[in-house]
């Protein structure tokens, strides 16, 4: 599938062509698609997909060659391919599309505040270096193992089933082609997005996106002391740093972070019916949900600003009652496996969990669900928060909460997630707020505590015996020994721009002493 001229920028220029600092080197960056937020006058605000360029250091060469089946992306070393036809035979293994009524039901962003949202998300981001004692990280850098993976027991197994059986390959392709559904947009190039989602897959760690896939994380958190150990270093990195990503909310037990049980979840779902419809007999038990964060003295309800909010709650509700036909009932009064989650993008963690905490700039179907928790077992349950995922550049704030959110099932009307609008449409300002030398600072911290070189292993092993241990035929070798290349090139991508990014501090510098010595001598020969 071809992508549209209009939203690609090609560059194509030799390392002889080029007279800055870096000369003697071509590289690439990988494009990706982001969804753009647009004017209220838009038709839809997911359809639209927009490449910027904006993220990438003005001294790098840029090579991308757009044709009517394939992209190829080249350094001098090498150059690399992934068609359609790559994309298509490895697509031909899998399950057809899901039935349209399985979808997630998405509306247009609707948040309370979208006034206070743009100010926040216009902020400049400043950072400093990571302080983290190095004997701490090496946590961070272990691989994926699927030995872990256990399939959830409300049967949201799809991405569950495709890593356990199939490896890496399938998984990421169902994520591709979820997606590609989601956005409902035909300019979405498959090639495009599986490499932007391979690129995130390689940099989750091992623990959290088991946590993540199974609905778990609060829980295992508590339990597990490697989980909570890596998740203790990331929300550190996130705010001693001040790097922007992805967080995680989920709503558990206040002692170990499980989830509602069956019967538990039931009530709250009632409460929500009720709050909704708001009649007579339940005024008392409103006003209490209202007033949790506060007296509340406004006409409307805390939790049903607009009208769109209802139809939102119900959706959740619906999906829900769904998902307790298929979940075991034989112990209703236990914990159930998988907690309902949510995950967005902050530009500073730390502020974005606060404004959950306080229903402020927050997701009010699950504010909503949190005050319900607290009026029928004031201290049982709290919202559990995490960061679990770091940016690198610009573009990852969108497509990793797109692969976060879809993993963690975080869709609403499915009644597994709180989130009732398409992940990345919030994160477009990522692209004003991002200056190299911050880039730079993200990748070599990324590369020297992340899991990316132990998950590109774990996916080699994949490519090598195959899931079930056996070899894979010649075609799917073929295949995948291409897609190996793109984590070298991707690294190579890395050391150049970080080397790039360095050079260009230098001539910054530069440029200041040359200023200080230009006033110097201005004001020598004036005196």
């Amino acid at each position: 599938m071809s992508i549209p001229s209009s939203s690609v920028s090609c560059v194509e220029e030799t390392a002889n062509d080029s007279h800055s600092c870096s000369a003697n080197i071509q590289f690439i960056f990988f494009h990706r698609f982001v969804p753009t937020q647009q004017s209220p006058s838009s038709s839809s605000s997911v359809d639209s997909i927009q490449l910027s360029n904006d993220s990438f250091p003005p001294n790098s060469l840029i090579f991308v060659q757009a044709r009517p089946s394939s992209i190829s992306f080249g350094t001098t070393m090498s150059n690399f391919i992934i068609s359609q036809t790559d994309i298509d035979a490895m697509c031909s293994q899998l399950e057809p599309d899901p039935d349209p009524g399985t979808l997630p039901q998405i509306d247009e962003q609707d948040d309370e505040n979208a006034d206070i949202v743009q100010k926040t998300r216009q902020t400049t981001l400043s950072f400093v270096p990571s302080a983290m004692s190095s004997s701490r990280r090496t946590v961070l850098r272990q691989p994926l193992d699927r030995g872990e993976f256990r399939q959830r027991s409300d049967g949201n197994n799809v991405f569950i089933d495709k890593i356990m059986k199939g490896g890496y390959t399938p998984f990421l392709l169902e994520l591709v082609r979820q997606q590609r559904l989601i956005l409902k947009s035909e300019e979405v190039d498959e090639d495009i997005l599986f490499g932007c989602f391979f690129r995130i897959i390689m940099g989750i760690h091992s623990k959290v996106l088991i946590g993540v896939m199974q609905g778990d994380i609060a829980e295992r958190y508590h339990a597990d002391k490697e989980t909570k150990q890596i998740l203790d270093l990331l929300l550190e990195e996130a705010t001693g740093s001040k790097r922007p990503g992805i967080y995680c909310n989920s709503i558990g037990r206040t002692s170990d972070g499980s989830a509602l049980s069956r019967n538990e979840l039931i009530i709250v779902v009632e409460k929500m019916q009720a709050y909704i419809d708001n009649d007579s007999d339940n005024i008392q038990s409103n006003i209490d949900i209202d007033s949790v964060k506060g007296i509340w003295k406004h006409a409307h309800q805390r939790y049903l600003v607009k009208p769109v909010w209802r139809v939102q709650i119900e959706r959740f509700i619906d999906g829900v009652k769904k998902r307790l036909l298929t979940s075991p009932s034989h112990t209703p009064d236990s914990p159930m496996d998988s907690a309902i989650l949510e995950f967005g993008y902050g530009l500073y963690i730390p502020d974005r969990l606060k404004a959950h905490r306080s229903h402020t700039d927050s997701n009010y179907i699950m504010n909503l669900f949190e005050s319900i928790c607290h009026v029928m077992w004031p201290g049982i349950f709290r919202l559990h928060q995490f960061a679990i995922f770091l940016v690198v550049t610009p573009d990852e704030a969108a497509t990793s909460e797109m692969v976060l959110t879809l993993c963690g099932n975080g869709y609403h009307s499915h009644g597994t997630g709180f989130s009732h609008h398409a992940a990345g449409q919030s994160s477009s300002k990522a692209f004003q707020l991002f200056k190299p030398r911050m880039t730079a600072e993200f990748l070599e911290w990324s590369i020297k505590n992340g899991p990316l070189e132990a998950n590109v292993a774990a996916w080699n092993e994949d490519n090598a015996y195959g899931a079930s241990g056996e070899t894979e035929n010649t075609s799917m070798t073929e295949n995948t020994s291409k897609l190996n290349e793109l984590a070298v090139l991707e690294e190579e991508a890395k050391v150049v721009a970080l080397t790039i990014c360095q050079q260009e501090g230098v001539l910054d510098l530069c440029d200041e002493i040359d200023d200080i010595v230009g006033e110097f001598d201005v004001e020598s020969g004036s005196g």
